[in-house]
């Protein structure tokens, strides 16, 4: 080993640490970046020595390599020093251990599975641009203190064929280079190699790290080893499929055949079966074997999931639409230091030369900016302009309904070249102007405005600002993430290429932060609409690439909790959350953090606790609306009601509270107030749930008409809700208007074949009852049930569909059930389950609601 190698100090400006590693002729080094305040690893080589020669061109092959990729999963270059006779490669310092070490430590087989689908993640990107690795191995994949793999060491790696090796450019024959037990065919007998060589390599460490050998044999000799995957066609054993499963045994056999051309997949797809790999066949629930991915196999739903998943009430058919009850995520605090900022109306006035099509840019960069300067004070939550302004009153009588501790009123007065924009804050027990602020901004300049405006802004609250960490962003980008929000209407109307056009903004732009935050909600959207995970990896990939120095920031965690918890990682999501309460100092951002953990992780009880706290620290209509959803979910009707006519005492016209004391009204009998609050809650709101739900009162009422003509409006607004459309078919039944209850029964039927989710199996198995055809009724309720066994929505449609079919037995034991879940007893009051009547367990458990419909 050289000396100078052993003696370094200093290389430019990185600080040497100490040593990490040694080869023959390099060293590795933890090294210190004191421009950029980072940790990194050099890899160094004394260039002065004739014997390394060789070595030198292949770590300058390797900088040039490493230069062209840009992956998550593979460690990063950063730069190239070369200081008297040193040579020294600066990478990405990943502070964890190879894929080797950590499979000794034996994770979860979902835990590999993921890493796994990672390094394929890396390959994919090298492969793209024509690298292949040449060297995969688990020695070469490294995976930090945050669980991400990465691959390393690109040192032998060749591109399209050219080595970098040859001054020629020819490749290289004749040569076997990369780590015996992981060589391809091709590279056992020194033949040309491209990407495919990669694949090979890949299956053999997808076969090692999940059935636990290599899939040649032994690998103590290495002569008949690689003898072995150079001759001996592969086979997989029993065992090895029972572990990998049919689909990605499939795969791996494939990629370990001996000609390159019969290699059919590339790294993208397999990264994609591995993600999708199921849980091996014959695996008990009860085993806790290592590798093997374990779920959870509940009894039965618990009471709050089956409605709060749901999101609707069932009743004969008709569903009250319970989006009125869904959560609604709002700002908190963790105690009573956190300060609350209601952002009124943007108002904007212009002269006759004002180009109009500049408004929407305009307006949608007043209001993204306001917001997002509020959310980045410390220990300051956002009051929205839509929940600001759905109080009617003074400024004193709104702040006292939404809990404010201070209002933001900006104005814009626009002209054909420039905006006098004027900012007001009213704080105080009379909510009255203390300061203000007025400036011009150029029309054209939509930045400008955002920059000034941002700094306008947290001037009025110079304690909470502590600084603005927010970086600058070029024009054309923030027009580009304008174009966005504008076409997804902040990611509510999400379309796929939203997040494309994103992911490459970010990658222009890795640190403008409300880019991930809009990009997590066109993914959220995309996946609850489509149900494809590929929007969540997209989502994930766009934040790997999150620079570190953003890895605190309380957006860039939101949207990673919310991925970890979509894809069912709930440990990683509570170990995120964990480091973030070590990381976060504000206040605010910390109980919204636990808020999503809470809600998109199913965790109903710390939610209860959740609002409980913030309708305390944040007394309004909203937090007491939350708080009655939360205790409606868990059967807590008194403490629900309490909770919405608080809500309703802050703001007697709260669409929301209104339609949920309806709700509740109708499940306890009391139909005569629930009318009267769904149509106090149509006056403001005229959505299609509270037209339905006004008009499955009024069934439940008799008046028959009047629900037909609530569903048609519920219909106008959405003509292929099938809830909305059975709701319909039972109302004209009832109305004995036979041929049009059979009529819409049909196209419920039409629009949920073939049933995907809950609510087609659901409605289907509805509407074949009602049309009388049985044995399809039976037929989807049972499909239901296998395909969703841990459910509990199906019990009042198993209800209806026994009832309907005449085996009481077995309506009998639905209605108990569905009674068990929460379905009110009002609900079987509906003229079909009279012939239940003469079940003494259907009186006993639905009296008194039903003694009206037994008594004949």
């Amino acid at each position: 080993m050289s000396d100078a190698l052993s003696h370094i100090t200093r290389l430019g400006r990185y600080q040497v640490l100490r040593e990490l590693g040694r080869g023959g002729m390099s060293v590795v080094y933890l090294a210190r970046d004191s421009e950029l305040e980072r940790d990194v690893a050099i890899k160094c080589v004394d260039t002065s020595k004739p014997a390394t020669a060789r070595l030198v061109q292949r770590l300058r092959a390797e900088a040039k390599l490493l230069a062209q990729l840009n992956s998550p999963h593979i460690v990063q270059l950063y730069d190239v020093v070369e200081q008297d006779s040193m040579l020294g490669l600066v990478i990405e310092f990943v502070g964890g251990h190879t894929l080797t070490q950590r499979l000794q430590q034996a994770p979860s087989r979902a835990v590999v599975l993921r890493w796994l689908a990672e390094v394929a993640d890396g390959l994919a990107n090298a492969h793209q641009q024509g690298i292949a690795h040449c060297d995969l191995k688990g020695d070469n994949v490294l995976i930090t203190q945050h669980n991400v793999a990465k691959i390393a060491d690109f040192g032998i790696a060749r591109v399209k064929l050219d080595d970098y090796l040859a001054e020629d450019g020819a490749v290289r024959s004749g040569s076997v280079s990369g780590s015996y037990f992981s060589l391809s065919p091709e590279q056992a007998t020194g033949q040309p190699v491209d990407t495919r060589s990669d694949l090979f390599s890949l299956a053999v460490l997808i076969y090692q790290a999940l059935v636990g050998r290599h899939p040649f044999g032994e690998t103590a000799n290495k002569a008949a080893l690689l003898e072995r995957i150079v001759s001996s066609p592969f086979t997989l054993a029993s065992d090895a499929q029972s572990v990998l499963g049919l689909r990605l045994g499939e795969v791996v056999s494939n990629l370990l055949s001996k000609a390159p051309a019969d290699r059919l997949y590339t790294a993208s797809e397999v990264a994609e079966f591995l993600r999708n790999a199921q849980q091996p066949e014959g695996q008990q629930a009860d085993d806790t074997t290592q590798l093997i991915p374990l779920q959870p196999t509940p009894s039965a739903a618990p009471r709050w999931k089956a409605w709060l998943s749901r999101g609707a009430l069932l009743a004969a058919g008709f569903v009250v639409g319970m989006g009125i009850i869904k959560y609604s995520p709002l700002f908190s605090g963790a105690n009573d230091t956190v300060h609350f900022v209601a952002l009124d109306t943007i108002e904007i006035t212009t002269d006759p030369e004002f180009n109009d099509e500049l408004m929407p840019l305009i307006q949608s960069t007043l209001q993204t900016t306001a917001e997002q300067a509020v959310l980045s004070l410390q220990d300051t939550g956002l009051i929205s302009s839509r929940e600001f302004d759905a109080v009617e009153g003074d400024y004193r009588q709104r702040a006292t309904a939404t809990g404010a501790t201070s209002i933001l009123n900006l104005l814009a007065d626009c002209g054909r070249n420039k905006c006098d924009l004027k900012l007001r804050k009213y704080d105080g027990p009379q909510m009255a102007v203390t300061e203000q602020r007025s400036w011009p901004v150029a029309v054209q300049n939509l930045t400008d405005i955002r920059n000034t405006l941002r700094a306008e802004l947290l001037a009025l609250y110079p304690a909470a600002a502590q600084g603005d960490s927010e970086m600058a962003v070029s024009e054309d980008i923030y027009r580009t993430y304008l174009d966005v929000f504008l076409d997804s209407e902040n990611g509510k109307q999400a379309k796929p290429e939203h997040l494309i056009t994103l992911d490459k903004l970010i990658a222009r732009q890795p640190f403008f932060i409300p880019a991930y935050d809009l990009a997590r909600r066109v993914s959220q959207r995309l996946n609850t609409v489509t149900g494809d995970g590929v929007h969540l990896t997209r989502l994930e990939r766009i934040l790997a690439y999150a620079p570190d120095a953003l890895n605190e920031d309380p957006s860039i965690l939101a949207a990673k909790i919310y991925v970890k918890l979509q894809q069912e990682r709930h440990d990683e999501a509570e170990e995120l959350f964990a480091f973030a309460q070590q990381v976060v100092k504000d206040k605010s951002a910390l109980i919204n953090l636990e808020t999503d953990l809470a809600y998109y992780g199913n965790q109903p009880q710390r939610l209860l606790e959740l609002d409980r706290k913030n309708s305390v620290l944040r007394p309004s209509a909203k937090t007491f609306y939350n708080l009655a959803t939360s205790e409606y979910s868990f059967g807590n009707y008194t403490a629900s009601m309490a909770a919405v006519d608080r809500a309703l005492e802050l703001n007697s016209d709260y669409s929301f509270a209104l339609s949920l004391r309806g709700t509740v009204a109708m499940r306890q009998g009391d139909l005569v107030s629930a009318i009267r609050d769904f149509n106090q809650a149509l006056k403001s709101n005229q959505s299609g749930s509270n037209y339905s739900n006004l008009g499955v009162a009024l069934m439940l009422s008799s008046d028959y008409q009047g629900a037909i003509d609530n569903f048609k409006r519920a219909l106008e607004i959405s003509d292929q809700n099938t809830t909305y459309l059975l709701n319909i078919a039972d109302a004209h039944k009832l109305n004995q208007e036979l041929d049009l209850a059979a009529q819409y029964y049909d196209a419920v039927i039409d629009l949920t074949s073939p049933p995907a989710t809950i609510k087609q199996f659901r409605d289907r198995a509805q509407a074949f009852a009602q049309n009388g055809n049985h044995s399809e009724a039976i037929k989807t309720l049972n499909a239901a049930t296998k395909k969703f066994p841990d459910q509990s929505d199906f019990e009042y449609a198993a209800a209806i569909v026994y009832t309907m079919s005449d085996n009481q037995i077995a309506a009998a034991v639905a209605v108990e059930e569905a009674l068990e879940t929460g379905v009110g007893k009002v609900w079987f009051t509906f003229p079909w389950f009279k012939k239940l009547c003469v079940n003494e367990s259907f009186r006993r458990l639905t009296q008194p609601e039903t003694e009206g419909l037994c008594a004949d």
